[in-house]
């Protein structure tokens, strides 16, 4: 087991479960890493990496978020749907390949997600994670702005709330606008 030293205050366990391994062949769920707990993005710690420019460890904590109820995930992130036609194992992958630095793999795992449930508004905003961490800005903004218009899962006739993606996308086109 390895350590990865963010920052200090409350040690918060990221990376990878659900029979999905790293390269390494370590469950990334249990990973440990140090940081404290951001609940100002939508995405709370990962975004919070994810701006930071560590992506591998904020693809590890988006995993952390999907799949580790244990360590604060709550599942409650995907469409529920994609349980029902195996889209969430190909979140797990292409999470899992974002973190080890195979972005062009995990685009196209997202993307093959999207054909399978074009409702996974979270393929969409993740999409755009990994095309920016890869270098393509540009590209990555225009999977932003699709994670603004959907399809989504759908919500209660009286949820009146923004899903997670939806917001997320707009925060990461706020701060890179381009």
């Amino acid at each position: 087991m390895r350590l990865i030293f963010i920052s200090s205050v409350i040690a918060v366990t990221l990376g990878f479960s659900g029979g999905v391994v790293s390269a390494s062949g370590a469950d990334p769920c249990q990973v440990p890493i140090l940081e404290t707990h951001v609940a100002t993005f939508p995405y709370g710690i990962a975004d919070k990496h994810f701006l930071a420019g560590r992506y591998a460890s904020a693809f590890r904590a988006y995993y952390r978020v999907f799949f580790c109820p244990n360590d604060g995930g709550t599942y409650a992130g995907l469409n529920p749907e994609a349980f029902d036609v195996g889209v969430d194992k190909l979140f797990r992958l292409a999470l899992v390949e974002a973190s080890e630095g195979e972005y062009r793999s995990a685009v196209g795992t997202l993307k093959h997600a999207l054909t399978l449930d074009v409702n996974a508004d979270e393929a969409r905003y993740l999409i755009g994670n990994v095309l920016f961490a890869s270098g393509e800005q540009q590209k990555a903004r225009s999977a932003w702005r699709a994670a603004l218009r959907g399809p989504f899962f759908p919500h209660a006739p009286d949820d009146t709330s923004v899903p997670p993606p939806v917001e997320a996308a707009r925060e990461m086109l706020r701060r890179f606008p381009g």
